[in-house]
Order: C-alpha cells, then sequence, then structure tokens
C-alpha cells in the first residue's frame, strides 16, 4: 500500500480536488500481487476523479483500517451519488455509463480482488458521496 500517495496526489493537484489519506497502520502484511492491486486502485482513483467533474469543493478521501484479519481500503467522493438501478449493474461486464467506458474496470477489479480472497463493496448515498471499499485479508 506504499504507492497509494502516488495514485492520486498529481491527478487530484491537476484537477484541484482536496485528496486525503489516513492509514493508522504500521507494519501490516497481505499476500497480493502488487501490480494487480495498483491497477484496481488506479482504476477506483480515477472513477473517483471523474465522478467529481463540476462538482464545487470536490474530495476524495482514502482511509486505510483494520478490521480483524482483514484490511479494508475505503476511496470516498463527495461527488453525486450512484443511482440505485446503476448501482445493481456497475460490476457487470461490458457496462458503462461514460460514452469512453468499456466496462471493464470494476467488473476486472471486482475479479482481481475476489482471486485475492477480498471482496469491493460500494455505498453510495444522495448528498453524501460514494465510497467504494476494498476488503482484503491480512498475512499475520
Amino acid at each position: 500500500l506504499s504507492g497509494l500517495n502516488e495514485l492520486y496526489e498529481i491527478p487530484c493537484k491537476t484537477k484541484g480536488i482536496s485528496c486525503s489519506i489516513s492509514t493508522g497502520l504500521v507494519d501490516l502484511v497481505i499476500a497480493a500481487d502488487e501490480a494487480q492491486l495498483k491497477q484496481v486502485f488506479i482504476n477506483l482513483v480515477k472513477n473517483a476523479i471523474e465522478a467529481l467533474e463540476g462538482v464545487e469543493s470536490p474530495i476524495i478521501k482514502i482511509s486505510v483500517k483494520r478490521i480483524l484479519h482483514q484490511i479494508a481500503i475505503e476511496i470516498h467522493n463527495n461527488g453525486p451519488s450512484i443511482p440505485p438501478d446503476i448501482l445493481e449493474k456497475i460490476f457487470v461486464p461490458f457496462y458503462s455509463t461514460k460514452a469512453e467506458g468499456s466496462g471493464i474496470g470494476l467488473s476486472l477489479s471486482r475479479q482481481i480482488i475476489s482471486n485475492h480472497g477480498g471482496q469491493i463493496v460500494v455505498d453510495s448515498d444522495e448528498g453524501k458521496g460514494t465510497t467504494f471499499k476494498v476488503i482484503l485479508p491480512v498475512v499475520d
């Protein structure tokens, strides 16, 4: 998780998005393919940045928490919520609401996290924004 900062700092500065990361964790080990996880986080941050297009005072908050034998990485943005009918479809391969979107990003991200014994969940509420939570097992 050492590379999380570099994934969002430059894009956020370029787009004027207020970004913060809170880890509060030291020496946490997960067994994972670093390149694949990086791909997942690049996709989630990219989606968060795109969701903030035209939002006044855009914010992305990344937090890392340990929950028993798991680690939860949350990527929150204060953009518009995802409507419930679309929320049901966002992990379906080739489904996209973007004109240029392939519909591969979230589907592939979910598959990668699943292959690592984890899961991705999403919470989207009107007026609060959207949070993607990646949950992975910790190696003790």
